[in-house]
């Protein structure tokens, strides 16, 4: 069932348990079938020894330097989707316990003049015994599950922007073409109440952005062919299913929240449809990062034009 994948086991402790993930190489195996040198998994914990998840309580896992956060299911497991898992040195894979994960973040706020990601692991190699006794996992189900959730701004409080307000932060965008958008914020003015973000392209994206108006209430961008007016983008204060007209045509309705998985992460976002004669266009906002998803549909079929491969938020 597991085929070409491998695992090591390093630890089990009651905050976390730790592994190490691997592709058999083509010389171990003997077979006549071509055998991968890089697959995507979803992966699936089970039968751990000493570290026990209720059903429905909150995980935290790294994978590398990846971090995400999860609930068990009503069985008490946790899945990791889309784990890049190679014929190469394999990095950690760690899923910790609420508890474990508070310790954790303590650890990481004493932590000075290091990176984050060598804070996070030296911090969790403190939060267990340095003798960590060797496992045994009895078995690996790797299928699709419980999503792990993106990374969240440290900004997306309880009345959270829907728009990143840090200079510096990047966005990835993929379409269904292979075909890629780098975007990043180059400037954040204040006008009243309101924020004004200032973006441009880079790595050879030399695409034009209208400023965005990032407000308590959505978001705010001046519309094309409409003389400068400014329409709404994103209102946060509707309820799912409100609507409400756009400048240069047509009218918006906003749903959600809702759950949307692109290559970033698994993030819940607000969905905006966007009706007009000729074509829908449907978006999907997370808080504090924006846009993770767009889809066009037309009479000539449908296209994915953006998804979040990458976000990096900047320093305020």
């Amino acid at each position: 069932m597991n085929a070409v994948f491998r695992w090591q086991s390093v630890c089990d402790t009651a905050d976390a348990v730790e592994m190490k993930l691997f592709l058999a190489k083509a010389a171990d195996l003997k077979t006549s079938f071509a055998v991968p040198t890089a697959a995507t998994a979803d992966v699936t914990l089970r039968r751990v020894q000493k570290l026990k998840v209720a059903p429905g309580a909150p995980v935290v896992g790294t994978f590398g330097t990846a971090t995400g956060e999860a609930k068990a299911d009503a069985q008490g497991l946790a899945t990791i989707p889309g784990l890049k898992i190679t014929t190469g040195p394999p990095p950690p894979l760690a899923i910790r316990s609420a508890a474990g994960a508070s310790r954790l973040a303590t650890a990481a706020r004493q932590s000075r003049g290091i990176q984050m990601a060598r804070a996070e692991r030296r911090a969790l190699e403190s939060g267990v015994p340095r003798r960590c006794v060797m496992v045994r996992v009895s078995y690996l189900l790797l299928f699709p599950g419980l999503a792990f959730a993106a990374p969240v701004p440290k900004d997306a409080g309880k009345n959270p922007l829907y728009f990143p307000t840090a200079v510096g932060t990047k966005w990835v965008y993929e379409d269904d073409g292979g075909g890629e958008e780098s975007v990043e914020v180059s400037a954040v003015d204040k006008d009243g109440d309101n924020l004004v973000v200032t973006r441009r392209g880079f790595d050879g994206n030399e695409t034009d952005y209208a400023k965005m108006i990032v407000t308590a209430d959505g978001l705010r961008q001046e519309r094309e062919r409409t003389d400068g007016k400014v329409g709404w983008v994103l209102k946060t204060t509707l309820k799912s299913g409100e609507s409400w007209e756009v400048p240069d045509g047509g009218k918006r309705t906003v749903t959600g929240p809702e759950e949307v998985k692109v290559g970033a992460g698994t993030f819940r976002a607000l969905k905006v449809v966007w009706e007009t004669e000729n074509k829908t266009l449907t978006s999907w906002y997370a808080p504090g990062v924006g846009e993770v998803k767009r889809v066009i549909k037309t009479d000539a079929g449908e296209r994915v034009t953006r998804s979040l491969k990458s976000f990096t938020e900047g320093k305020k």
